[in-house]
């Protein structure tokens, strides 16, 4: 659920915080944005991968929402 929550923050309130404390355009915001998303999509198949090499998907999952936590 926190991961969850900590998403929808940051795809909703990040955007408009960067635009008025940074000053950075739309358009910039949105490459940073889809370049966030490029690396979701590319460790979803790094992580498969590391599971499949470990034996172990839990393994990979946990490691993977402590890492989201930090």
């Amino acid at each position: 659920m926190l991961c969850s929550v900590a998403t929808l923050i940051h795809d909703s309130y990040l955007p408009v915080y960067v635009q008025d404390e940074l000053g950075l355009s739309s358009t910039k915001i949105g490459a940073v944005q889809g370049g966030a998303q490029f690396l979701c999509q590319i460790s979803k198949g790094v992580s498969g991968i590391a599971g499949d090499l470990l034996g172990s998907q839990i393994r990979v999952l946990v490691f993977g929402t402590f890492l989201t936590l930090l």
